[in-house]
Order: structure tokens, then C-alpha cells, then sequence
């Protein structure tokens, strides 16, 4: 795909756009690229698809004379940008046209004559025409004859509607087993009442691009009938997908986009994620003719904004906070699903124990507003219900019978609001088994089970924990307050772990140097007083290496993090920086692909370090993932750490940078293409994108002095162990799935 922008564009569209073409082991993508060479990825036992600039030409336009819209009668309505229309029946003996600006009707002179040299071929010019709509009459030796035509501006709009729950949907949620709509909204319609209109005339189309990126010409709706989506025949100005028979101005509230539909073989055909639809006409290539200043496609216009509806399983979540508690604390199961919905609820896999004082699993809290449970001698309604992958067992086999409810605090029925949440105290006391636990929640549905679990742990012994005072990031130097539980202990043994630092771990007080288990006199450590708590005072050290995210652990033993598991232990995550550190970003002549190294003090932190530039009217960019677009940087937006940005500089320049004192969040990196950048220092690939696992396929950097992209790196490969990723540079990875990055 090729981003095409009209004026002076641009050396963008040779050497930065935008996107090419590459065969990915996940299946296609489209690659957002930044060079002039052709650029592919190719998996083992696939073809190369490469794309080169050079080889990319313009689509054809088909013969417009062959389409009976183009034939145009006296009175009919005509729009900005079509082009080889007919108006000799229009026209009659008429040379020229004639057009009175509003509120000069009754004038005898025209605002504007025009006279029709070729009325087999008129163009309704943009430049000419947009401020000129309205009636234009034949204009015949001076005088005013009938009406020619009428020039409208066109309007074109989509919306997304839920029609099974009568609900416009557009940018929301649409749920599995309900059936979409489209409702165009058009003044457009009238050019199927041209003389000779056929069907197949139409250039009425919605485009569809699936969660991967997929497009489809059609639709499955109910008992599988294949609705098209193109050629559409918007004949109202109000005009719905499907109608009833066939009366467009009314849905058809039985039929549509079945988003449940099958395919031969009973899998679902429509994918759980965000489905783009876009309304298009393209009437006498209108579309092509009438481009929006930017040259862009003209939304509103001859084409609607591209709306999203997301099409959700009707999937069920659980969640506990706190995740661990002591004998005697409450927790608390967040349940979040359909709303207004009941589920059932209990704590599963605990009929093992007997449920007496000892040995029985938490109780959910009695007398909770929408949630009910089982009278204790019975009928058990809900305790007989048989949950899935259970091998035919009830809720009532999968939890103990104690002497005082029978079990029935073990299990409820718990019914959402209206935001689709419910929230569920659950105690614990004396009489809990100190394990850990498995909160289920769940029900059956036509198209089979929603649940979802989560794990909750009694614990009889405190575990330890760490926790930093102060605003981070710590530079070098900084007293830092820590302190935390530890009851398990008399003494609370510290190190901590990073770029640069030893793997299992350097002491506080002097990181480069290893912690050894079992050798206490190697560690920092700290005396844990009568109520379980401890205090250290912590000066961060001018021996850290490198400015960055570094990890400090509190255990219960001294055990460094290869044998911390034979330990109570807690950790925290600290940020240390060089106060006013300062560096810079060196451009070089034409495009750069760049990142901040660390997060910027405030006042030198936006986009306007760059004002200073030549980028010969090029803008800073960078690239959404979950849109799959490029977006255009403002002077004070933010350029922060972990993303890439793209920007033109007509000659060298230096950009100074200065370290501040903002905490680093990671960021969320979107399925598909991202741009990132890393932290400091410079590491190899291995380091930065081990955390992400398996969850990469591929990185690209950008070598900015030839202005071409490296060799792209595959996951998996020895390359990633040795190829080193630099501060300050961007590069493309591309994700398989929503994945946190911390660089």
C-alpha cells in the first residue's frame, strides 16, 4: 500500500513510505516501511513477495462510458468530481450553462456563464465547482432556459448497528450470536434515478478489513446467505444494509452480519477483535477526482470516516485482590462480564478436604446484594449445576460439606449490574486451610461455557516484602528509604539485579560484586524488629553502570535469585539516573529514526527540541500499532522513551538531551508493526527482547548514514545473541500478540 499525499510530496513517498509489502511466519502483514530498496521477509518454504518502488503503478480506471450513471437527463443531480459524464440531453441546444449565486435568482444576469465545448465528456471540476453548487440552467442567446442539472456537494456516512438490540454499536462492542447492520446516510442516492440505470452500475461498496487484516467482499448472514458488499443499491438517503424484503429504509431485524456464522466444518468464520468497515462511492470516479487538501480520500464526502465495532466472545473474567492473605483477611473476586447476567461462582477443586475447622476453603461472605446461595438443607439449584471439563461432575462434588451450611458458602450464584462488574467478599478465619486457591466463575451459553479462573493463597506465615520511599528515578548518590515485613526471619538479606549487574544478583552497597547463597556476610542486610518490621537507608552507589530500571530483593535468607525460591521474598523495581545528565542525538542529512534514552527533564522533553530542524517541510512522525497509521507529532507532544519517531533533517545537526526525574512505565506493544526504542545503555537484542520471549518475530533497525534499513532479525536466531540495538535508535518489531515492553 502506498501513502500518496498530493502537493509537495514528497520525497516521503521514495524514501519514507510508508508501507511495502513482507510474508511473515504469522501469516501477512503489511510492513510499514522507510527506504527506497525493496525490503522483504521471507519464512522457511515461503515465496518472497517483494515490492519495489518503482514497480508500482496506478489502477486503471475502467472504461466510464460504458456506465449508464454517466448519462445524464435534464433535472437530474450531479456531484463534484465525476468525470465523462453525458449532459447533451441535458444541455438540449444550450451551448453553455448558467448559475445565479443564492439570493440572486431574480437577477437577469447570471453570477456565472459556462460555456460546454464537449458535452459528451463534462467534468464536474472541484476547483471550479465547490463553491458553485446548486441549479444550473441552459443558457441559450443570453437567456435562461430549463434547468440543466443540479451540482451537489456529496455526503456519505456509516454507522455500525447491533440490529438483534436495536443499538448503534459504531466504536463500541458488538457480542457473538447478534446481528450487525450497516445504515448509509448519503445525499448520493439520486444517481441511481439516472435514465438506463442498471444494478451493476453501482459503485456503492462498504470495505471490511477483519482482526488480521484481511478484507472480504461479503458477508454471511442468517442460514447462510452471503450478503454482498459491494454494488450496493443506495437508493434512500437513510439506506440500511439489509432490509426488510425489499424495503431499504427498514432493517431487517432477523438478517444480516451473522456473527456467529459457520463455516463447513462448524468453526466459527468471524474472529473475536476489531472489524474496520468504511462506506465508498466512487461514482464516475468521483472518489478518484475529489481529494480532500491533503490528497488524501475525501472523508465525509466520497468516503465515510472507517468506523471499528469489536466483536467480543461473550467472555467472563475473574480477578482477586489481594492475591495472598493470612488466616482472618478478607479478599475480595472482581467478576466482569455480560452485564445484568448471572454466573455461577465457587471454589473449585476443594472437595478433597472435609470442611471441618482446618480444612475447608474460604467462605463467601453471607447477605451480598445479588448474590444467592443454596438453603442449607437444600434444594441445591445451584450446587446441581454441571460445569464444564468437569467429567459430569456438579459444583456440590467439587467442594467439601462442612457441619454449619452444608457447603453452600462454598458456591453462589452471582448476578452482574448493569456495567457488567459485580464484586464478592470472600472471609477467611482460624477454620482456613492455608493453601492456595482457585476462584471459578462461570456459564453455559448456546454456544457452549464462559469462565475463567484465578488463584488466591492463605498463607499462615507473612511473606516478605520491600517497598522504596521517595520519587524515582533515584540518581546516583540519593539516600533511598526501604523497609518492609519479614515474619518470617530475624534478619532481612538485600541485593539487587540489572543491566550491567551480575545474574544472581550484586550486594546494595556494591553492585558489580556478586551475592553468593548462603554467605551472609555478602549481602546488605537488615534486622527485622518485634512487629515484623524492618528499615534500611539505601545511598544509591556511583558504581551502578548505566542509567536505567534495576530490580531490589528483600528474602528471608540469604539466597540469591538463582536460589531465591528457597526463600520468602519480595521484590521492587527502581529506576536509577544521572541527575542533568546530558547527551545528544546527532542527525544526519535526510531521514532518522530515533528515541529518547531515558526520560527527559521537563522543558526539554517535547517535540519542540526539534523546532530548530531544516526538515523541509516534512513533519516528525510515528506509527500507532493498534491502527496500523501514521500519526503526525505537535510541538508539545511528548518524546518520550521505548518508541521510535521518524525525522527528516536537510543537514547534520545536534540535539541536545537532558535526563529528568519521571518513573519509565512500560509500554503495551500492539500486535503487529511497533516502533521502539531502548533504554540505556546499548545491549544486544537477546537482552532487550528477552522478556518478550517468543512473542516477536521479527526486528528491523535503520542504518540512517545510507539511509537504508539492517538486515532484519528473526526470533529464534544465534544473530540475537550478538547483534548489538543502540540507544537513541529506533527500530520496527513486529509483535504476535498485545505484549508489555520495558526496553
Amino acid at each position: 500500500m502506498i501513502c500518496m499525499l498530493r502537493g509537495s510530496v514528497y520525497l516521503f513517498i521514495l524514501m519514507v513510505c510508508l508501507f511495502s509489502i513482507g510474508v511473515i511466519a504469522d501469516g501477512n502483514a503489511n510492513v510499514p516501511l522507510v527506504s527506497v530498496p525493496s525490503f522483504s521477509i521471507t519464512s522457511a518454504g515461503e515465496e518472497s513477495n517483494e515490492l519495489n518502488a518503482g514497480a508500482i503503478t496506478a489502477e486503471q480506471n475502467s472504461d466510464p462510458a460504458v456506465r449508464a450513471t454517466n448519462k445524464i437527463s435534464a433535472g437530474d443531480s450531479l456531484f463534484i468530481g465525476e468525470n465523462h459524464l453525458d449532459v447533451s440531453s441535458a444541455l438540449g441546444t444550450a451551448g453553455s450553462i448558467a448559475w445565479w449565486q443564492s439570493g440572486n435568482e431574480g437577477n437577469v444576469t447570471p453570477d456565472v456563464v459556462l460555456p460546454i465545448s464537449s458535452p459528451q465528456v463534462f467534468f464536474v471540476d472541484p476547483v471550479f465547482f465547490v463553491l458553485k453548487t446548486g441549479e444550473w440552467y441552459q443558457w441559450i442567446g443570453n437567456q435562461k432556459g430549463a434547468l440543466a442539472f443540479t451540482i451537489h456537494d456529496p455526503s456519505l456516512s456509516l454507522k455500525i448497528l447491533d440490529i438483534s438490540n436495536d443499538e448503534d454499536v459504531t466504536g463500541k462492542d458488538i457480542k457473538r450470536d447478534d446481528f450487525g447492520t450497516f445504515v448509509i446516510e448519503t445525499n448520493l442516492y439520486p444517481a441511481l434515478n439516472r435514465t438506463g440505470y442498471l444494478p451493476s452500475d453501482s459503485r456503492f461498496k462498504i470495505t471490511m478489513t477483519d482482526p488480521a487484516g484481511d478484507s472480504e467482499d461479503f458477508l454471511v448472514g442468517s442460514f447462510g446467505k452471503v450478503h454482498p458488499l459491494n454494488q450496493l443499491q443506495v437508493d434512500k438517503p437513510l439506506w440500511y444494509w439489509i432490509g426488510l424484503l425489499d424495503d431499504h429504509s427498514v432493517p431487517d431485524i432477523n438478517d444480516g452480519w451473522n456473527t456467529s456464522a459457520t463455516d463447513l466444518n462448524e468453526t466459527l468464520i468471524y474472529k473475536p477483535g476489531v472489524y474496520k468497515f468504511r462506506a465508498e462511492c466512487n461514482l464516475n470516479d468521483m472518489k478518484d477526482n475529489y481529494k480532500a487538501p491533503d490528497g488524501s480520500d475525501y472523508t465525509n464526502k466520497t468516503v465515510s470516516i472507517a468506523q471499528t465495532v469489536t466483536l467480543v466472545d461473550d467472555a467472563v473474567l475473574i480477578d482477586a485482590n489481594p492475591k495472598q492473605v493470612v488466616p482472618g483477611e478478607s479478599f475480595v473476586t472482581t467478576i466482569t462480564g455480560s452485564p445484568n447476567t448471572e454466573y455461577y461462582l465457587w471454589m473449585k477443586g476443594t472437595s478433597f478436604m472435609s470442611g471441618q475447622p482446618g480444612d475447608q476453603p474460604p467462605v463467601i461472605t453471607p447477605g451480598q446484594e445479588n448474590v444467592t446461595h443454596d438453603a442449607t438443607p437444600g434444594p441445591f439449584i445451584i450446587g446441581n449445576y454441571v460445569f464444564s471439563a468437569g467429567a459430569g461432575k456438579t459444583i456440590r462434588d467439587d467442594v467439601p460439606h462442612d457441619s454449619v451450611y452444608n457447603g453452600t458458602q462454598f458456591y453462589g450464584m452471582v448476578k452482574l449490574d448493569s456495567t457488567g462488574q459485580k464484586s464478592v467478599l470472600w472471609n477467611t478465619s482460624a477454620a482456613t486451610k492455608s493453601t492456595s486457591y482457585t476462584p471459578s466463575i462461570e456459564r453455559k451459553t448456546d454456544a457452549g461455557y464462559v469462565a475463567d479462573t484465578c488463584t488466591v493463597t492463605v498463607d499462615s506465615t507473612m511473606p516478605v516484602n520491600i517497598m522504596a520511599a521517595g520519587t524515582q528515578p533515584f540518581h546516583r548518590g540519593n539516600s533511598v528509604s526501604l523497609s518492609g515485613k519479614n515474619s518470617v526471619s530475624d534478619i532481612t538479606y538485600l541485593f539487587m539485579t540489572g543491566t550491567g549487574l551480575p545474574a544472581s544478583g550484586g550486594s546494595l552497597g556494591s553492585p558489580l560484586t556478586p551475592v553468593l547463597s548462603d554467605v551472609p556476610s555478602g549481602f546488605d542486610s537488615a534486622m527485622v524488629s518485634d512487629n515484623d518490621t524492618w528499615a534500611y537507608n539505601w545511598v544509591v552507589p556511583q558504581s551502578v553502570p548505566c542509567d536505567g530500571t534495576f530490580t531490589l530483593y528483600a528474602a528471608s535468607m540469604p539466597k540469591n535469585l538463582t536460589d531465591i525460591g528457597e526463600a520468602s521474598s519480595g521484590s521492587v523495581p527502581v529506576v536509577i539516573s544521572s541527575p542533568g545528565n546530558t547527551t545528544s542525538i546527532n542527525l544526519v542529512s535526510g531521514w532518522n529514526f530515533i528515541s529518547a534514552p531515558y526520560v527527559l527533564a521537563d522543558g526539554n522533553n517535547t517535540m519542540a527540541i526539534f523546532s530548530g530542524v531544516n526538515s523541509s517541510g516534512h513533519s516528525v512522525l510515528s506509527y500507532n500499532g493498534s491502527s496500523s497509521s501514521w500519526v503526525t507529532m505537535k510541538a508539545d507532544d511528548l518524546f518520550y522513551p521505548l518508541h521510535g519517531f521518524w525525522i527528516y533533517s536537510v543537514s547534520p545537526v545536534e540535539i541536545p538531551l537532558t535526563s529528568g526525574n519521571g518513573t519509565i512505565t512500560p509500554r503495551t506493544l500492539e500486535k503487529g508493526w511497533n516502533c521502539i526504542g531502548i533504554l540505556s545503555p546499548d545491549r544486544t537484542a537477546g537482552s532487550v527482547l528477552g522478556p518478550l520471549g517468543s512473542l516477536w518475530s521479527y526486528l528491523v533497525g535503520y542504518d540512517a548514514s545510507v539511509q537504508q534499513y539492517t538486515a532484519p532479525l528473526v526470533e529464534g536466531s544465534p544473530s540475537v545473541d550478538s547483534t548489538m540495538l543502540h540507544v537513541k535508535e529506533g527500530s520496527w518489531i513486529y509483535i504476535k500478540e498485545n505484549t508489555p515492553f520495558s526496553g
